[in-house]
């Protein structure tokens, strides 16, 4: 039984569809849009394209008044390039789509990222859906940031720009390998986190090792992830204050993933290992009582490869923070934990962060 929750933006309201086997709510979406669609391009990587060549076709055949045109760009973060935007971009305008025209971002975050980043730009602006096909994607698709990176750091180009709907159906789920699994899973323990209903206990109790995370259903607790981005959201729909929770554990995240170069770990494990660095922060700058290295050892348990870190240094990770889009005043900002459910947004000292990253990688090559 799909569940529908709203996303009441400052543009339009819109809905987040959630439910196995719904791939028929995409016509039904798009025939209630306020405006007639001219022409629909679908936007998948290679990798979804053939995994999900089925799917492809059904969806396909379902928008058949419509005769869709594909456009299939790289896997990965490699979807998130200057190349890949321009040829898509090139592709849509070349295929005589105009500003009545709707883009699908059909695959993971990194392709809704994208297709977001060319909706908002080509013909300054068009409409978009995200049928998001992995875990992880459920953070990015739900609040209209959109974007691609830079050599120098990850979504440093894009813009806000809220789809028409986001239809996640999760029969995707049943083809995800664990690493996957395991990068979706990291976003919703950041939700469990930041929650003003926090769920992380009940998490923990539930997710022991790495077979817990295969066999259970994620279904009730990717629900009160998207329940909490939708919360904060509608606040604060650009960032201005309080949607920057949202972003715990993603300062330190980002720039290991551009350290490490982008796609040698995945997107939710290093945001697993920058919500680990910014407890030891919170404990240190906002007094946080929590249990570190029993976190530490429960990642590791459910697999996430912590011994990695070993390959960094406290000196490269500053500069890659230093180049991060939510740095302010040439100023690193955390999103810290004054308790569980009660984020904030400190500013802290490059001396300081230097002396905490030291001591947070001798930590982590300890366990």
């Amino acid at each position: 039984m799909e569940q529908t929750l709203l996303v009441r933006s400052k543009d339009h309201t819109y809905p987040v569809i959630i439910g196995k086997n719904i791939l028929h709510f995409v016509p039904k979406v798009v025939g209630e849009l306020q405006k007639k669609v001219s022409k629909i391009c679908i936007i998948v990587d290679e990798k979804v394209a053939t995994i999900h060549e089925e799917k492809l076709f059904s969806l396909k055949n379902l928008l058949t008044d419509f005769q869709p045109i594909i456009f299939r760009t790289k896997s990965g973060e490699k979807a998130k390039s200057f190349q890949s935007y321009y040829d898509a971009i090139t592709f849509c305008i070349n295929q005589g789509l105009d500003r009545n025209s709707l883009l699908i971002a059909f695959g993971g975050g990194a392709i809704g990222d994208l297709t977001g980043f060319v909706a908002a730009t080509l013909f300054r602006g068009v409409r978009f859906m995200q049928l998001p096909t992995t875990i992880l994607a459920h953070d990015s698709a739900v609040g209209g940031k959109t974007g691609i990176n830079h050599e120098r750091g990850k979504n440093l180009i894009g813009a806000f720009h809220q789809p028409t709907a986001v239809i996640f159906d999760e029969q995707f789920f049943e083809t995800l390998p664990i690493r996957e699994i395991r990068s979706g899973f990291a976003e919703i323990v950041k939700a469990s986190f930041i929650s003003h209903q926090p769920f992380f206990e009940e998490i923990l109790q539930t997710i022991q090792n790495e077979e817990d995370l295969k066999k259970n259903s994620l279904h009730s607790y990717l629900m009160r992830a998207i329940e909490t981005k939708i919360d904060i959201v509608e606040k604060d729909p650009y960032e201005q204050n309080i949607r920057a929770f949202l972003n715990f554990g993603h300062t330190l995240g980002h720039a290991i993933e551009a350290e490490l170069g982008f796609g040698k770990i995945s997107h939710g494990e290093a945001v697993m290992f920058g919500m680990l660095f910014a407890i030891q922060l919170s404990k240190k700058f906002e007094r946080l009582t929590f249990p570190l290295q029993n976190f530490i050892q429960w990642a590791k348990t459910i697999g996430y490869p912590i011994g990695i870190l070993t390959e960094l240094n406290e000196q490269q990770l500053l500069l890659r923070i230093k180049h991060d889009k939510k740095a302010k005043f040439n100023q690193c900002q955390f999103v810290l934990l004054k308790d569980i459910g009660k984020p904030a947004l400190i500013t802290i000292e490059d001396t300081k962060i230097m002396s905490e990253l030291k001591g947070f990688l001798k930590l982590v090559r300890n366990n």
